[in-house]
């Protein structure tokens, strides 16, 4: 029964590689014309943040320089701290959260070395699929054990509650990067992702469509960690822990990050690629592990995998509420019966190797 929903959500299998980078974020390097006035901007800011994430913001009793509090709103988005400003990281609309998550040890390192300010705690949440009772469990653990930042590995769309799941992670200043189903569901290929378009806004459309296909972070105990779904190359890549080594290199050919974390064949696992390493978190919302919950990942400064239990027959309940086309299938050998964790790898391995020999 497992084919049925596993070629669902993989389908169509066909890797096309490509060499397009995403552009990445307009930054500002021109300084402000009024230290004083943009002084005064970055103390509005500060105590904003401190009114929503008091615990959350060491330095919050002192006025910091425009400089400092730059590179603390930068923090989340990656970017250079020696070159981003006050005004680049406002217009990137970046939220509190974000301003308060970098904490005085990763500043001061920034400060003495200059460049990217590296993550201490990562979360990274793939495959949710619209899957809103696995996400609230998820996050709600993530309460209890605060992080720097979470990404969003692709797959979040094509499930039954895609816009509340967008908008809790939002919410989170979450990074995003888009996996095959985004791109299938704004694309409408069959029935099931035109349902799920239809019930995107047009600003939520155009949200997704922005996503990059992949996003780096320096994490501390990890170093540069590359995201993405199924490779860098392609969002439909199959990878797995049995995917032969030149296999796998050539899937990774060009990356020159230690850690290349991905999704797409919802199943946990970590292993060596020749010099790096590879690491699949898992999926938040359709696993194939055995056994049903949310499986994800905490980056930093190893990797720890989690799995979060949480009601599955309320949950599936309320999922069929939703009326997504399909949605039993999707959900029967992923959490409602779930497939041996071996059988799948073994799927998975098959169509791997299939759209390797029809491959030119």
């Amino acid at each position: 029964m497992f084919r049925m929903s596993l070629s669902m959500i993989l389908s169509p299998l066909i890797v096309k590689p490509t060499t397009e980078k995403s552009s990445p974020p307009g930054v500002v390097t021109t300084p402000p014309a009024s230290d004083g006035a943009m002084r005064a901007r970055c103390a509005s800011v500060r105590n904003e943040c401190v009114a929503v994430l008091p615990s959350r913001l060491p330095l919050a009793a002192t006025e910091a320089p425009w400089v400092l509090v730059a590179k603390r709103l930068a923090f989340l988005e990656g970017l250079s701290c020696s070159d981003v400003m006050v005004d680049a990281v406002l217009a990137s609309g970046l939220g509190t959260t974000a301003f308060a998550s970098c904490d005085t040890r990763s500043i001061a390192q920034a400060e003495r070395g200059g460049g990217e300010c590296p993550m201490r705690r990562v979360a990274v949440l793939n495959d949710v699929h619209g899957n809103l009772p696995a996400l609230e469990a998820v996050l709600a653990e993530l309460d209890r054990e605060p992080v720097d930042a979470i990404v969003c590995g692709g797959d979040l769309l094509w499930g039954p509650y895609q816009s509340e799941c967008l908008a809790l992670l939002r919410a989170r200043d979450a990074r995003f990067l888009t996996g095959n189903c985004e791109r299938q569901v704004l694309g409408e290929i069959d029935e099931s992702h035109a349902w799920c378009a239809g019930r995107l806004s047009d600003t939520e459309r155009a949200f997704v469509g922005r996503w990059p296909a992949t996003v780096e972070l320096k994490i501390d105990g990890l170093g540069r960690v590359l995201f993405c779904h199924g490779s860098p190359r392609s969002d439909e890549e199959i990878l797995t822990m049995l995917t032969p080594e030149a296999a796998a290199s050539e899937g990774l050919a060009g990356v020159t990050a230690d850690v290349v974390v991905i999704g797409h064949t919802h199943q946990q696992f970590d292993r060596p690629v020749g010099a790096m390493r590879l690491v699949n978190a898992g999926s938040v919302g359709l696993p194939y592990e055995g056994q049903a919950g949310a499986f994800w990942a905490l980056l930093g400064p190893d990797v720890e995998f989690r799995a979060t239990h949480y009601d599955i027959a309320d949950a599936a309940e309320s999922l069929r509420t939703s009326g997504m086309p399909g949605i039993d299938d999707l959900l029967g050998d992923s959490l409602l019966e779930p497939a041996p964790r071996d059988e799948v790898t073994a799927y998975f391995e098959q169509q791997r190797a299939h759209v390797e020999t029809d491959s030119p």
